[in-house]
């Protein structure tokens, strides 16, 4: 019920019953007058002592009805004793949450007869969430409350929002009730903001668990896939060069027992250049595998030795500010991995861009953080649903299966790829 209609129908019962009150008078005194043959003067003592009679009786009919009409109105209300009561009840429940506090809005409604109110809670982050009662004025709670701050050893945790109207209710209910509300109301508020700060930490970790599955079962498709390709790439590749320099073995050899030097030694040249092939065959193959450099001396010095074999070390410098530092084999493969998939993007899609590699350590959060920035175009990574995004999604869900993160960031004046991961030791 609204302030106007509130103000509506107090006004008219209290029209009614003044209407009967003033109708009872008259006709108590006029009767009265007629019965025991008094003067209907109505200034005559006998009059007066009448008036005041009625007065006298009226009073506590009037206080009576003028309840019946703040029921009829703003509802049953709850005694003062019987509110604080049930808000020190919510206080000692083991678990409070939207129900919780709506029951509590209710009882403060009730209490103060408003008709109406709601529960505003703090929450750790600043942020707060509206409970009311009835339920239905949450999607409409209007702006025009009173707000009755709530708090809790000194700290504000919340506060209860009363409407404002033009009714006598909230006049007739003392402060000290209202104040006795708000005072009890700070353990209920505290206690579930704990409550549903927990459950939304928890709601949280199982979304963050679910997010972890599913990148794990992501590396484990990404990595059956790679070793499907390096399989086809070996057979396709590597097998062809190795078996061209055995079968050139075979004719040497053939070449020199039918005493045939000349063409024999023609054949060895030939031979020494299908082996460098061969070896550059398998180097390219290998180079999604674990380089060795990286694991005798770093990820500084295996990104150095890629960027040589990208052709790309002319215009690409490496901070490293680590200081020598190493870290368990599986964090430096996955910081070098995830450098390497931004270096040899950076070379594909922005070929002459300048290229910078940063390694930093951060003592105090224990970290090893890696930057990749190139100063190229840059790309839309929403506009791409493989390519450049395949792999930028290959590198974050590396850097979480290790509990670090990676980030992206792509304008026209360049791509910057910056990554996080637990420093942790050998």
């Amino acid at each position: 019920m609204n302030g106007s209609s509130r103000l509506l129908n107090r006004t008219l019962i209290y029209a009614l019953l003044a209407a009967a009150i003033g109708a009872a008078y008259v006709f108590g005194v006029s009767n009265i007058d007629a019965w025991f043959g008094l003067d209907s003067d109505w200034l005559a003592p006998p009059q007066v002592a009448a008036a005041g009679l009625v007065a006298v009786v009226f009073h506590p009919v009037r206080t009576g009805l003028e309840s019946l009409a703040d029921r009829i109105v703003y509802g049953r209300r709850l005694r003062p004793e019987d509110a604080v009561a049930r808000i020190a009840a919510l206080g000692s429940a083991t678990a409070l949450g939207a129900d919780s506090l709506r029951d509590l809005a209710k009882i403060v409604a009730t209490g103060l007869g408003t008709g109406s109110a709601a529960v505003r809670l703090r929450l750790s982050d600043g942020s707060g969430v509206l409970y009311a009662w009835p339920e239905a004025a949450e999607a409409a709670w209007t702006p025009n409350v009173t707000r009755l701050p709530v708090t809790y050893r000194g700290e504000v945790v919340g506060t209860l929002e009363l409407p404002t109207g033009p009714g006598k209710a909230s006049a007739r209910r003392t402060r000290a009730l209202r104040n006795e509300l708000v005072a009890s109301a700070g353990v209920v508020l505290h206690n579930a903001a704990l409550d549903i700060e927990l459950e939304y930490q928890v709601h949280a970790a199982g979304q963050r668990a679910a997010e972890i599955r599913a990148s794990r079962w992501r590396i484990v498709a990404a990595q059956d896939s790679e070793r499907r390709e390096l399989e086809r790439d070996l057979h396709d590749g590597a097998q062809p060069g190795l078996t061209a320099v055995r079968l050139a073995l075979g004719l040497v050899t053939h070449l020199t027992t039918a005493g045939r030097e000349p063409v024999a030694n023609k054949a060895l040249d030939d031979l020494c250049a299908q082996m460098e092939n061969a070896a550059a065959g398998l180097r390219q193959t290998l180079r999604g595998l674990d380089p060795e450099v990286l694991r005798q001396s770093g990820i500084a010095a295996a990104v150095r030795e890629l960027t040589a074999e990208l052709g790309v070390r002319g215009h690409t410098r490496v901070e490293d500010t680590t200081y020598g530092l190493r870290l368990r084999p599986d964090l430096e493969a996955t910081a070098y991995f995830c450098c390497a998939e931004a270096v040899q993007n950076a070379a594909k899609h922005s070929p002459g861009a300048q290229l910078t590699v940063r390694l930093r350590h951060d003592q105090h959060t224990e970290t090893l953080t890696f930057e990749v920035t190139d100063d190229g175009p840059g790309f839309d990574t929403r506009a791409h649903a493989g390519g450049v995004s395949s792999g930028l999604q290959n590198m974050a869900d590396r850097a979480a299966t290790v509990g670090g993160t990676l980030s992206i960031v792509s304008s026209p004046r360049g791509t910057t790829v910056t990554g996080q991961i637990p420093a942790l030791l050998v």
